[in-house]
């Protein structure tokens, strides 16, 4: 959104595969198949709503624990 596609291509940003490449940060597991990482575009609205969700998530529980520990103050 903010960049162009070839900063992700740029040799700071890229990944590479290894033996041990899944154990870098932001990788859980192992993957199911094997594309090349110069073959996919992060799809950076989904991105940014899968984080939007996320954060959403967290400050309505939050919200109802304020609430929760309010009621038993009472």
């Amino acid at each position: 959104m903010s960049v162009g596609s070839t900063h992700y291509n740029s040799d700071g940003m890229k990944r590479h595969f290894g033996p041990r490449w899944h154990k870098d940060p932001g990788c859980e597991h192992q993957p199911l198949f094997k594309i090349a990482l110069e073959d996919i575009v992060i799809d950076e609205l989904h991105l940014m709503l899968r984080v939007t969700d996320r954060l959403e998530k967290g400050i309505i529980f939050e919200v109802i624990d304020w609430d929760e520990v309010r009621i038993m103050k009472k």
